[in-house]
């Protein structure tokens, strides 16, 4: 006797695999936090504002063949992934379970895992997109700059959960994303780039303070959305529109980061830091914050002041070039942060002047810390 399954199994039949896209593209939009909500009558809801960015950008063809998939966590609401059509419709593929936090690494590594079974593509971006602090690391505490994100979802010690970049580069090694791009504040930091140099080849990201109005996905998607993906040219056009504007408006710096140039650029740093490894002041070291202690200077410059080997130097600068391909930054940041545009090189870093500096904010986790800035106190 044969026996087949009918209308009676409880079981949902399983939705037929999609078509395989050139490209999906992943926004990871973590807003149940200060820019999901309004302030002030003249504030704006940031992420239900790039929402209609990415849908103007869809209806003006910028998507192309590819698939844009946003997961959103907006404001005391349930997480939910989206796909922004062709059309410009959003159409929700998934609703997330309310308890679980945005900013831990079993709901990031489901939003990969679903991401790719609704949108199977030849080739993967990613975009981050809430806020950021770097290298700091500390994902459950009260205070505010931790990695990236920041969920309200309050954690048993009471604190608001973030996601440490420890953690971020165990979840997105092996994932295949070929850039990622961090519409978030100061995540352009060595320490961040050499933790996530087996997530993808191109990193994109700011070292200091970005406009809450984040990428205008409007401008930068025509680019991120094509099969072979001009992450360049994105962030080239996102620097003009940013650079354009005027007064407090007119503020924005970010860089393009080649990962593969990392382990070279950590071993010949550590050979400088090997060579010169007292460093008494920070004068005249480009800050990227204005907030005191700062944790943010310029990379570039913190190697230059520790060099007294002009040969090690110029093997030092002619691999930094080649690993930040693309940098800039406009004169001031909120009017308040002067940049230099000759001193800026596009990435910051912890400056250490003492063994004490390498457990701040627990540093010495990271593995730059261990490959690198360990040779200052062998």
């Amino acid at each position: 006797m044969l026996v087949s399954c009918g209308g009676n199994s409880q079981e949902p039949p399983m939705p037929p695999v999609p078509e395989q896209a050139p490209r999906s593209v992943l926004v990871y939009m973590s807003a149940n936090n200060s820019l999901g909500y309004l302030t002030n009558e003249n504030d704006k809801v940031y992420d239900a504002a790039d929402l209609e960015e990415m849908q103007r950008a869809a209806i003006a063809g910028d998507l192309g063949n590819s698939r844009l998939i946003v997961y959103h966590h907006a404001r005391k609401s349930a997480a939910e992934l989206k796909e922004i059509t062709v059309e410009g419709g959003i159409k929700t593929l998934k609703v997330y379970d309310t308890a679980e936090s945005s900013s831990s690494v079993s709901r990031m590594e489901q939003v990969i895992d679903d991401f790719k079974h609704f949108a199977p593509a030849e080739k993967y971006g990613l975009v981050f997109w809430s806020h950021g602090s770097g290298w700091l690391q500390n994902g459950i505490e009260r205070i505010v700059r931790r990695s990236f994100g920041e969920d309200g979802i309050k954690s048993d010690e009471g604190g608001v959960l973030k996601t440490n970049v420890t953690a971020m580069a165990r979840v997105l090694e092996g994932e295949g994303f070929d850039y990622i791009y961090f519409d978030c504040c100061y995540m352009s930091t060595i320490e961040v780039m050499y933790e996530l140099r087996k997530a993808a080849p191109l990193i994109v990201a700011s070292p200091t303070l970005l406009h809450a109005d984040g990428m205008p996905y409007d401008i930068s998607l025509k680019h991120l959305m094509l099969r072979n993906a001009d992450v360049v040219g994105a962030v080239q056009d996102v620097f003009q529109f940013y650079d354009a504007r005027t007064a407090d408006d007119r503020t924005c710096a970010l860089a393009v980061v080649y990962t593969p140039m990392l382990d070279e650029l950590a071993s010949l740093t550590r050979e400088v830091y090997a060579y010169q490894r007292k460093i008494n002041s920070d004068a005249g070291i480009q800050r990227y914050t204005t907030d005191r202690p700062c944790y943010y200077y310029d990379f570039r410059q913190c190697v230059e002041k520790r060099s007294i080997d002009q040969s090690l130097l110029d093997r030092w600068i002619e691999v930094f070039d080649r690993t930040v391909v693309y940098k800039a930054a406009t004169p001031e940041i909120f009017s308040t942060l002067k940049i230099d545009s000759d001193l800026y090189s596009g990435l910051s870093t912890h400056l250490i002047m003492e063994p004490a500096d390498t457990i701040k904010q627990n540093y010495n986790e990271l593995s730059w810390h261990t490959d690198v800035v360990s040779a200052l106190f062998e």
